[in-house]
């Protein structure tokens, strides 16, 4: 079923690619699927609203290729972002979506026996962690969709690059323990993952797959 997830998400991005969207435009399409009042993509908002209900019925757990790069976080429009800069390298990779139930670190950590993410990084082999992308979601407070969407991609996309860089150096896979949610209010919106976060697309674990 996790394949089936991810096909349905290679689809959203090649639509999106097709479509010439960019960061910004995946990040809003995601902040309308949490409620934000903003002129989104409406088929791509509407595909990922589908991509919800699909995962949904889905069992839990994801994939972690003991090759990958660790990204912690890592959101959909990140991924996004990834898998069109390596689609531009030529060297386009296959998604999967895993489910992770409580859409935080803890079940993560917990599968592999381990108290932090630094301590997964030593024990899968070869891999690279980054955390810049969960640092945002914490730290970035709430504000406009499209303030936000602006903010967060100063904040993650000379990193992102760097990943989707050395991923295609090496050939190496991407994987990540969960994703994170829009979710907006009268006051703005704002980014959160975890039980109390009231969104869905936190609870999706997408693992960019290389060779």
């Amino acid at each position: 079923m996790h394949n089936v997830v991810g096909a349905y998400l290679l689809e959203a991005f090649l639509y999106a690619a097709k479509r010439g969207l960019g960061y910004k435009d995946f990040f809003l399409a995601v902040a309308a699927v949490g409620g934000a009042p903003v002129q989104a993509d409406h088929r791509l908002a509407e595909k990922l609203r589908e991509l919800v209900q699909l995962a949904s019925r889905s069992p839990p757990g994801w994939r972690i290729p003991r090759d990958a790069i660790l990204v912690d976080g890592l959101g959909l429009a990140e991924a996004y972002f990834i898998y069109k800069w390596l689609a531009a390298a030529g060297m386009p990779p296959a998604v999967d979506v895993g489910v992770n139930p409580r859409g935080d670190t803890y079940g993560f950590k917990q599968r592999l026996g381990v108290e932090n993410m630094i301590q997964a990084s030593q024990k899968l082999e070869e891999l690279t962690l980054f955390t810049s992308i969960d640092k945002a979601v914490h730290s970035l407070p709430s504000m406009p969709a499209e303030e936000l969407a602006s903010a967060m991609e100063r904040a993650v996309a000379e990193r992102l690059r760097l990943i989707a860089e050395e991923a295609l150096r090496r050939r190496a896979s991407i994987a990540t323990d969960h994703a994170y949610d829009v979710v907006c209010a009268q006051d703005g919106c704002r980014l959160c993952h975890g039980p109390r976060c009231p969104g869905a697309l936190s609870k999706l674990a997408v693992a960019l797959l290389m060779g």
